[in-house]
């Protein structure tokens, strides 16, 4: 197991997280070649996803890597970096994601996008390049900064796309219901004001969902990047 660790840089997202240790999940260039150039103009490769990609090589390296169950696994802003990473490295079986936000759009992000699998039309598009990824997330119906509705729309994007992308909501006892809690926000853009979300669901996005981490190992377990006989 590699447990690779974000830059203390800025972030998109409310204070206290607008700085401080996590993943760059705004900078959309994850092109595995290094560089890209549009315009005459140089893009590199996202500095966060150079490095996963340089510590998998590593242990791949080493000869005692299945290739076939490559998984990711985080929480948080790490597993919106988790679901940008496996969507976008076909060297990936499956990701298991805890109350992650949408990685593509949530409240401050100067350049919300929506996934697509062809060519984007315009800036408002980012195309995915493994669109086989299954994904199996765990999140809460209160969460923080009224995420819940804000990752189960992008699921539904992804379900849209023809991707396995499981989704089970959770209550403050960790059982499952069937939705996201309105007093916490029913924004698809998240909730940086709801006084709910603020305190019930940072107390609850602070805490792993150990009821449902066998669940999350199985899943991954399930999902190896090809079928064997």
């Amino acid at each position: 197991m590699i447990a690779p660790q974000g830059r203390d840089t800025h972030h998109y997202y409310a204070r206290p997280d607008a700085s401080g240790l996590g993943w760059d999940n705004w900078y959309r260039q994850f092109n595995p070649g290094g560089d890209v150039t549009t315009d005459e103009r140089v893009y590199p490769e996202n500095v966060d996803v150079a490095a996963i990609d340089h510590f998998i090589a590593e242990q791949v390296a080493t000869g005692k890597v299945d290739r076939e169950r490559i998984y990711l696994i985080g929480w948080s802003n790490g597993e919106a970096m988790a679901y940008l990473y496996g969507l976008n490295r076909s060297s990936i079986a499956a990701a298991a994601i805890y109350s992650a936000p949408d990685p593509y759009e949530l409240a401050l992000d100067l350049c919300p996008q929506s996934p697509v699998t062809h060519p984007p039309v315009n800036a408002k598009e980012i195309q995915i390049t493994n669109a086989h990824l299954p994904t199996y997330q765990v999140h809460n119906n209160c969460d923080i900064a009224g995420i819940c509705s804000n990752i189960t729309f992008f699921v539904e994007q992804l379900h849209g796309l023809g991707l396995e992308a499981m989704n089970t909501i959770i209550d403050r006892a960790q059982n499952q219901v069937a939705r996201c809690d309105e007093k916490c926000g029913t924004d698809k853009d998240g909730d940086l004001l709801n006084l709910s979300a603020a305190s019930q669901g940072t107390l609850n996005h602070l805490r792993w969902p150990d009821k449902w981490t066998a669940k999350m190992f199985d899943f991954l377990r399930d999902h190896p990047l090809k079928k064997t006989p």
